[in-house]
């Protein structure tokens, strides 16, 4: 297992994405699901990292899916979704913030001065399960950063994750969310999925309240 310290979100990406192209089965077609795309930036690093990989792109924030729109249109193989992942099928409260990469269909814990409510919204969400019933073809990467929602996502993935080569999660510890997952939560049911951990990229070497891990199957999918 390697621990590197990034200086942004761009970085540990590369790092992570070239970790997973030498393995090979990169050069396969593949499914690559972005969780918490944002404004489609990640999105569209995979698909141009792997240009055989159909990127599922799933964004519920109202505010920031239009911009994805506009940034992915030329990529014909990323599939955008207004859509957010969980274990249940239902429409739920979102809880818009201050700054945009930090809502979630978690609200903020009142201790957290940084970070404030802004608005709530209804948004649909859905298990990936249901959502990728239709497709056969294996899972390259699941990348996770959904603030606090991780597990749940990844309980709504339990067929998909049986052909699913890594996953790549935001992990936390801290309590900014109310009932957010926290890091050891996440690593034991991936562990208890034939998942292993083999990279940490802490966001910061001062705070290590919030990181990413890699996660690889240890016996990958044939």
């Amino acid at each position: 297992m390697r621990e590197n310290y990034f200086n942004n979100i761009n970085e540990h990406l590369d790092f992570s994405l070239e970790i997973i192209n030498r393995v090979g089965v990169s050069k396969q077609e593949s499914v690559i699901i972005d969780v918490g795309s944002a404004n489609g930036d990640t999105s569209i690093m995979f698909a141009k990292f792997f240009p055989k990989s159909i990127v599922f792109s799933f964004e519920p924030n109202p505010n920031v899916f239009p911009t994805a729109i506009k940034k992915t249109k030329c990529y014909n193989n990323v599939k955008l979704h207004q859509l957010a992942l969980s274990n249940l099928n239902s429409e739920v409260n979102f809880f818009i913030t201050n700054n945009t990469w930090s809502s979630s269909l978690l609200d903020i814990q009142s201790l957290d001065t940084k970070i404030k409510r802004t608005e709530v919204v209804k948004v649909e969400v859905k298990m990936l399960d249901e959502v990728l019933s239709d497709n056969s073809l294996d899972v390259l990467l699941i990348k996770l950063d959904t603030q606090g929602t991780e597990l749940k996502i990844l309980q709504g993935a339990k067929n998909t994750l049986k052909r699913t080569h890594f996953v790549l999660c935001e992990m936390a510890n801290n309590f900014t969310y109310i009932n957010g997952v926290q890091y050891f939560e996440i690593d034991d049911f991936l562990r208890n999925n034939d998942f292993k951990l083999i990279a940490l990229f802490p966001k910061s070497c001062i705070n290590a309240d919030e990181y990413d891990a890699l996660y690889q199957k240890n016996t990958l999918p044939s």
